[in-house]
């Protein structure tokens, strides 16, 4: 059984995120990284494929020297269900204790649900995804909100002009 659940969409993996996930694995042994939405791509707010994701984040980890024996990476789909949506969850991944998440819908309804302890994550201040995104789309600079690997990655796989697309088709 793991200790902790870290879930979210990592559309990119960012700094607060690797934050998160250390104050995380402060309190934990082993923790599950589920990518979320790992059925979704090529959309604006969903613009990576889930392998992209992975080799992001496993990039990330490695270079910080994270023990690989003390995450494990795991897709979950979108179901659009919200009261199927934890057992969905539950199903896809190893058993866990707690999960942590900064999105206060999927606090919300394992708070509901009621079957693990739900905790905030400490996020950076004014270090979000969407930020990311849109400093891509608009040409400024986002090194400070995302690891050095993780836009070696988006240039090599012509992240902006990915965006550009999604967003002007």
């Amino acid at each position: 059984m793991f200790d902790a659940l870290y879930i979210g969409r990592f559309q990119p993996f960012h700094n607060g995120h690797l934050h998160a996930l250390k104050s995380i694995l402060d309190d934990n042994e082993s923790v599950i990284i589920a990518l979320g939405s790992a059925d979704k791509s090529f959309e604006k707010d969903n613009p990576l494929r889930i392998e992209e994701r992975e080799e992001i984040i496993e990039g990330v980890l490695k270079a910080e020297g994270i023990d690989h024996n003390r995450y494990i990476l795991m897709p979950v789909d979108d179901i659009g269900d919200d009261e199927r949506w934890v057992k969905h969850v539950e199903m896809c991944l190893p058993p866990f204790k707690r999960i942590y998440s900064g999105t206060p819908l999927v606090q919300d309804l394992f708070k509901k649900d009621g079957s693990h302890e739900v905790l905030d994550v400490s996020f950076l201040e004014g270090h979000n995804a969407t930020m990311v995104r849109e400093r891509v789309l608009s040409g400024e600079d986002y090194s400070d909100l995302i690891y050095g690997y993780t836009r070696e990655y988006l240039e090599r796989i012509g992240f902006k002009e990915r965006m550009e697309g999604i967003v002007n088709s």
